[in-house]
């Protein structure tokens, strides 16, 4: 087995830059909600917020393996142009998809029942913010899928990185403006529309690259 040695070993950390990146502004656009909420509503609302997180983030994490086992593969396959490239592709797809939608569809109609079970009484009140935020999960298996299985393996960091970075301005934009006149609530469909933001800007981006290609002689 031959070692990449030092300038080897910057070459792949360079190639991987992206995917950690991806992975810490995910992490801050989406663990800041709850300091923002402390900012406007009462300590209540914002422990039912948190606690409503708290059963649902953690879920993210079930399309990870996904993540892990394609991205090599695609990458790889990308890069020297085979055709099996798509075909692993559909099965990415369908796998995080499936995952995101059969995750997403349980929590929204037991939530009901899931929420006194994992978190006790007196946070009723997170009920339907768990309801809104398994529309949020299904979005970010998609948002996961498009960005780690399509957009990196193409080697389409840049909008990949843009992307994402201007979905974490979008989060503190829209819940400074919403928690003053909504309240609490208002978080839930911020990480609704923001994961939508994610995902139709990397699929534009996609997109764009697709129709330039095509275009080539």
């Amino acid at each position: 087995m031959d070692w990449p040695g030092l300038v080897g070993g910057f070459v792949w950390l360079r190639k991987g830059f992206a995917f950690s990146l991806y992975n810490l502004a995910n992490l801050l656009y989406t663990s800041l909600n709850v300091t923002l909420a402390s900012l406007f509503v009462p300590p209540a609302q914002v422990g039912q917020y948190a606690a409503a997180e708290r059963l649902v983030r953690p879920l993210v994490n079930l399309w990870s393996p996904v993540t892990r086992l394609f991205f090599p593969r695609l990458s790889f396959a990308f890069a020297q142009r085979k055709p099996e490239a798509w075909r692993w592709l559909l099965q990415a797809f369908l796998l995080t998809l499936g995952t995101g939608g059969l995750v997403g569809g349980l929590l929204f109609f037991l939530a009901p029942l899931l929420v006194p079970w994992f978190l006790g009484p007196g946070f009723e009140g997170a009920v339907p913010m768990v309801r809104v935020l398994s529309l949020f999960l299904v979005l970010n298996a998609l948002s996961s899928f498009v960005g780690a299985q399509l957009l990196l393996p193409m080697g389409l960091d840049r909008p990949f990185l843009v992307t994402f970075l201007s979905a974490g301005v979008l989060n503190v934009v829209l819940a400074l403006g919403a928690l003053p006149r909504f309240g609490v609530m208002a978080l839930p469909w911020v990480s609704v529309v923001v994961e939508l933001w994610a995902v139709s800007g990397m699929l534009w981006s996609w997109l764009i690259l697709k129709q330039v290609r095509e275009g080539e002689p």
